[in-house]
This record gives C-alpha cells, structure tokens and sequence, in this order.
C-alpha cells in the first residue's frame, strides 16, 4: 500500500486550507522573474495527488500537461479535474517526451528518505528535460517541524468516517511523521507518512552532484534568500 493510497478519498477535505490558487500564482511569478513565460509550455508535475494544482494551473495558462503519482487512489480522485494523469514514480520517469518545466510541490521531495532517491529524481527530471528548461520544487524545513508539527494531534469527521491525524517531528534523525486513524464503518484504518527533512546546505550538497545549475532557493512564498526562519524553499533549478 503506497502514502495516501487508505486517506485519499478524504485527501482534498485535509487539504481544504491549502491556498493552491495562491501557489500557481506564485510559481508563475518565478517564471516571469526568471524571463520564462507560462504559456505555451510542456508541463509535468510530479507527485500531483488529486490535480489540484494543475487544474488551477491549466485554467490560468495555455500548454500542455501530464500529472504523475505513485497512488493509483489519488490519481483516481484527480482525474475529474486533469485526464492527463500516469501512475507512475518520480525517480524513475517513462516518459521519452521533453519538458519546458517540471514542477513538484508540497513538499513531495521529502518523501525521497535517502541522498541516492533525491539524486535518482533529479537526474531522472535532468533527463526530460528540454535544454534551458527548469525544474522547480519545494520543501520543508526543521524550523517548520519545530515550530508547527513537533507534536500534536488532531481529530475529525468526513461525512461518515471519524479520523485522527497524529503528528511528531524526530528530532534526532529529522523525520517529520504523520499517522492517520480512521474508522468507517466500524472498521479501523492505520496509514503511516514519512518525510526526510534535509538541511538546506545537504540539498545544495547534491544539487551540485548534477548536471542542473541552480537559479535560486527562496524563502516561503517569495524571493528572498533562505534564512533560519524559513518554513518552505523553493529552489529553481535550470538545466
């Protein structure tokens, strides 16, 4: 069973706080800083979960799209919103097609737990991607887990299923966990995440292991440099 395969038909309701409209604006503001243009581009995003994000994506600029996941649950509720949809692994991409950009957000990358996966998904997108073209990502930081998810946990309901979603940062190893419980139908269901959060200075590390040069890291939602208090980098990366 792969992460969110058991959560995914109540995926969307967790994430109802997540401004993903917000987001597309400010990945296209990358783009424009950067003199890339939004439309017209050969667009992948991978870990794509339930096409949020390129639903909104694909309504704002004019190209082309494919969304990949590893959950065949996930892809299953996000076909509503993109048909482009390939269940398939981030490291090791099918796909002979060339890409303008490759996009992976939501902290997805920190599902890659070792140094050897995080190079396998960059040489995989340095691949397809087209010359001059950019991948872009995010990830969390330790300050995030600390200040937000060092432990807690919460309870709620979705239509008929009560769930609780436990949270706890491993502080010694950086590993930011999460556990989902839900019961339906009398039925308990256990789905367990988790996520390597690298320091910044260890994804340069292997960044500079690769044929990509990168463009920029940037704070949060803009575009300033990273600093101690950085919740979320966005790096930028050209090949």
């Amino acid at each position: 069973m792969r992460n969110y395969d058991k959560i995914a038909f109540f995926y969307e309701y967790l994430m109802s706080h997540v401004n993903y409209s917000y987001w597309v604006s400010y990945i296209g503001k990358i783009l424009k800083y950067y003199n890339f243009s939004p439309d017209g581009l050969n667009v992948l995003e991978c870990a794509c979960g339930t096409s949020s994000f390129l639903e909104l994506w694909k309504k704002k600029y004019k190209g082309d799209y494919i969304g990949i996941d590893l959950s065949y649950q996930m892809l299953q509720q996000g076909i509503k919103r993109c048909s482009s949809l390939v269940q398939a692994d981030m490291k090791t991409l099918p796909f002979k097609a060339h890409f303008n950009l490759i996009l992976s957000l939501f902290d997805s990358v920190n599902y890659l737990m070792t140094y050897e996966e995080l190079l396998s998904f960059l040489n995989c997108t340095n691949s397809v991607l087209e010359k001059n073209g950019l991948l872009i990502f995010d990830v969390t930081t330790v300050y995030n887990s600390l200040t937000h998810f060092r432990q807690n946990c919460y309870f709620d309901h979705y239509g008929d299923t009560a769930f609780e979603h436990k949270v706890y940062f491993d502080s010694d190893n950086n590993i930011q966990c999460n556990d989902f419980k839900y019961v339906y139908k009398g039925k308990s269901v256990v789905e367990k995440h988790r996520q390597k959060v690298y320091e910044y200075d260890e994804l340069i590390g292997l960044i500079n292991q690769t044929d990509f040069r990168l463009l920029g890291a940037y704070k949060n939602f803009t575009l300033k440099d990273v600093d101690n208090n950085t919740e979320r980098i966005h790096f930028v990366l050209k090949k």
